[in-house]
C-alpha cells in the first residue's frame, strides 16, 4: 500500500473530525461560487465536506495551502498545525524531486508564510483577501464559469452602506386631512438595535437618523449617497407608520416608496449602477382615506434596475410590533438573515422569512373582544436581476474595526 496515500486518509479523517458545524457553514460559505448549492447542501459533515474538496481540486496531498488559507479565513488557526505536520512528514517520504514536479518550492513558501502570518496576528487581512477566489477559479473551475454567472459581486470591506431610519414619533401627531392619529411607537428602540447589530455583522457601516420628516428622510439621502462611497451594495431600513405604497415622516407628511426609489437613483446614478439597492421596511400598509391625492402620494410603481423592496405586511394590512420586543418582520428578519445569510441567497432568505412570519400568531383586543393576529411579510418590488450573497462579518472580515 501506497504510504502517501495511508497517510492522506489519515490526516483528511482526523482534520474532519475536528471540523465543527458551524465551521462547515463558514467553509460552504466561502466557495459557494464554486461549488453548486445542490451539492453543498449534501455536505452535511467534515468528511464529505473535504473528499468534495478533493474531488475538485481545491485540495490535494500536494497542495494544502488553500484549505490553510480556509481555516486561517474562518478562524481555525489551530488547526494549520497539522497541515504543517503532515506536509513535513510527507517531505520525509518524498524526494525533493518529486515534490518539485508536483508543487515544488512553490507550497512550502505558501504555506509557511501563510502559518505563520495565522500564527502571530490575530486577524486575516480581508484587504489582501485570504482565499484568492480568483486563482482557484482560474486554476480549477474554468468548466464551470457558468455558476459564477448571475452573482452580484459582494467582495469589498465595508459591502457597502446601510441607513436606517427609526421613527418613533415621541409625540403623537394628528393628520388632519386623513383623520388619523399617528401614535408613539413603543418597542421600536429593540428593532432599531436589532437592525443596527445584524448589518454590522453583515459588513456593512451603519447609520441612523431618528424621528425625521419626509423631507429630512429624502434630504439625508441623497446626501449620504452623494458625498460616500458605496461599494457593492446599498441598504436603507425605515421604521415609522405607513400607508399604502408609502410610509409617514415624523411630522406626519407623507413619502411614497417611488419617491425613495427616485431619490436613491439620482443621487448614485454612476456609484450604484448595476449594484443592488434593497429596502427593508416597517410599516403598516393600510389604505389612505383621502378625496384628492398626488400621483407621488399614491405611489404609482416606476421601473428601477437591481432594487428590491421588502414589506413587513402586504397591501392594505397592518403589521404588528410588540411594545416590549419589537416587530414581528423586523425581529424575525434579523434571526433569519443571521442563521441563514452565510450559504443562502437573500431571495431564498426572504422565502424564508415569509414562512417564519406565516408561523406566527397572537392576539389583540378590540374592544372586550379579542382577535387573531396573522401577519405576512411581502416583497413589494424586486427588480434585482442576479443572486445577492451577504458576507457576514466574521467569516470575510476579521481583522475590520470602524469608528462610525
Amino acid at each position: 500500500m501506497n504510504p502517501h496515500i495511508s497517510s492522506w486518509n489519515q490526516f483528511l479523517c482526523s482534520l474532519a473530525d475536528e471540523l465543527l458545524k458551524d465551521n462547515i457553514k463558514k467553509i460552504k460559505f466561502i466557495l459557494k461560487d464554486y461549488i453548486p448549492a445542490s451539492v453543498r447542501e449534501t455536505l452535511d459533515d467534515g468528511h464529505t465536506l473535504l473528499n468534495e474538496l478533493e474531488k475538485r481540486n481545491i485540495i490535494s496531498c500536494n497542495d494544502l495551502s488553500k484549505l490553510g488559507q480556509i481555516l486561517a479565513d474562518i478562524g481555525r488557526k489551530d488547526l494549520l498545525s497539522k497541515i504543517k505536520s503532515y506536509m513535513e512528514e510527507k517531505s520525509k517520504l518524498t524526494s525533493v524531486n518529486e515534490i518539485s514536479q508536483k508543487s515544488g518550492s512553490t507550497f512550502s513558501s505558501t504555506f509557511n508564510s501563510t502559518f505563520n502570518s495565522a500564527q502571530t496576528s490575530a486577524s486575516v487581512s480581508a484587504s489582501t483577501s485570504v482565499l484568492n477566489l480568483d486563482s482557484i477559479k482560474k486554476e480549477y473551475f474554468v468548466e464551470n464559469t457558468s455558476i459564477e454567472l448571475g452573482i452580484y459581486s459582494m467582495h469589498n470591506v465595508p459591502s457597502g452602506i446601510c441607513i436606517i431610519f427609526s421613527n418613533y414619533f415621541d409625540k403623537e401627531v394628528i393628520i388632519t386631512d386623513e383623520n388619523k392619529k399617528l401614535e408613539q411607537r413603543l418597542g421600536n428602540g429593540a428593532d432599531e438595535s436589532q437592525l443596527k447589530e445584524t448589518f454590522t455583522w453583515l459588513n456593512f457601516d451603519v447609520l441612523v437618523y431618528k424621528n425625521k420628516s419626509s423631507k429630512d428622510i429624502v434630504q439625508l439621502l441623497y446626501s449620504n449617497l452623494k458625498n460616500s462611497s458605496i461599494q457593492d451594495c446599498f441598504v436603507c431600513c425605515i421604521l415609522s407608520h405607513g400607508y399604502r405604497n408609502g410610509i409617514y415622516g415624523s411630522d406626519g407628511s407623507r413619502l411614497s416608496f417611488e419617491e425613495l426609489w427616485t431619490t436613491v437613483e439620482d443621487a448614485s446614478s454612476e456609484s450604484l449602477q448595476g449594484k443592488p439597492k434593497l429596502f427593508f421596511i416597517q410599516a403598516c400598509q393600510t389604505e389612505i382615506n383621502v378625496k384628492e391625492m398626488s400621483l407621488s402620494d399614491i405611489g404609482i410603481k416606476v421601473d428601477f434596475e437591481d432594487v428590491l423592496t421588502s414589506l413587513a405586511t402586504l397591501p392594505g394590512k397592518v403589521a404588528f410590533r410588540d411594545v416590549t420586543r419589537g416587530s414581528w418582520y423586523i425581529q424575525t428578519l434579523c434571526e433569519t438573515l443571521k442563521n441563514r445569510a452565510y450559504d443562502s441567497s437573500l431571495l431564498d432568505i426572504l422565502t424564508e422569512l415569509n414562512s417564519n412570519m406565516a408561523s406566527k400568531v397572537d392576539y389583540y383586543k378590540v374592544c372586550s373582544e379579542y382577535k387573531i393576529a396573522t401577519q405576512m411579510s411581502s416583497i413589494q418590488s424586486c427588480t434585482l436581476s442576479k443572486k445577492l450573497f451577504f458576507k457576514p462579518y466574521d467569516v470575510t472580515a476579521l481583522s475590520r474595526l470602524r469608528i462610525l
